[in-house]
Formats: structure tokens, C-alpha cells, sequence
């Protein structure tokens, strides 16, 4: 095995630990290998293009290279574990879909990577989960 394939077996590896990580730490349900709809690739696209061009902050703990933690409430921030505890939500916006933006009684808390180092975070209402991962 190359050592680039080995460098990428290694940091996929550890961000799929992280993924799970992050998400049981928050209570975010894990997607591994999601293949996201186009509201999420545009959603993840943006935060992405808002990252290079250096609109996206960071704790102050995610070290370069290493996993960070996005939600997508909170989107301008990128968090360590820790950090990113700190994001949680209650009341009613704990309770509103981060794609439709209907305040309901059950979100479905969702977790995908959004990069090679990145998890983003966020919640669903149930029709807007059917449409994201199927279930």
C-alpha cells in the first residue's frame, strides 16, 4: 500500500471515529457514506466556499489536520468535541428543521462528514428526513 493511500485509509478512519464520536457526545444519529441531496451539497458547498475564503471561525482548538464539528444552525463556526457541546439547542429551536424551518414536536438529529477533516450537524423533521436519508 502507498503511503498516500495509507495517509487517506488513516484520516478516513479517524474522522469516521470522530462522526461517531461527535455524534453519540451530541446525540446526532451517524451517517457514514451518506450520498447528500442537492440541498445539502449546496448547504455544505457554501460552507465550504465560506471556509477558503476565510468567513468560517474555529474554537480555537482544531489544530490543523485535525476533525472538526459543524452544525448547521451555527454554520460560521467550526468546533473541537469539547466546543462544540457548547452549540446545543433548546426550546423551540431545538425543534426546528434546519431544511424546511418548521418548528415541530420530534427532529430527527442528523451527522454526515462535510470535507475530508468536517461533521456537520443538524436536525430534521420527519418529512424532511424521509427526503434526506430515505427512512
Amino acid at each position: 500500500m502507498s503511503n498516500r493511500r495509507r495517509s487517506r485509509t488513516a484520516t478516513r478512519d479517524r474522522l469516521d471515529n470522530r462522526l461517531i464520536e461527535v455524534g453519540q457526545r451530541l446525540g446526532f444519529h451517524p451517517y457514514r457514506n451518506h450520498e447528500p441531496s442537492a440541498w445539502l451539497r449546496g448547504r455544505l458547498a457554501n460552507i465550504n466556499h465560506r471556509a477558503a475564503a476565510g468567513q468560517v471561525a474555529h474554537c480555537g482548538h482544531v489544530e490543523p489536520g485535525a476533525v472538526g464539528a459543524l452544525v448547521l444552525w451555527r454554520d460560521d463556526l467550526v468546533c473541537c468535541g469539547a466546543c462544540a457541546e457548547r452549540l446545543r439547542l433548546t426550546g423551540d429551536p431545538d425543534r426546528t428543521c434546519d431544511r424546511c424551518g418548521a418548528v415541530v414536536p420530534l427532529i430527527h438529529p442528523v451527522s454526515v462528514t462535510a470535507g475530508p477533516t468536517l461533521i456537520a450537524g443538524f436536525g430534521l423533521c420527519p418529512d424532511c428526513h424521509r427526503k434526506e436519508v430515505g427512512r
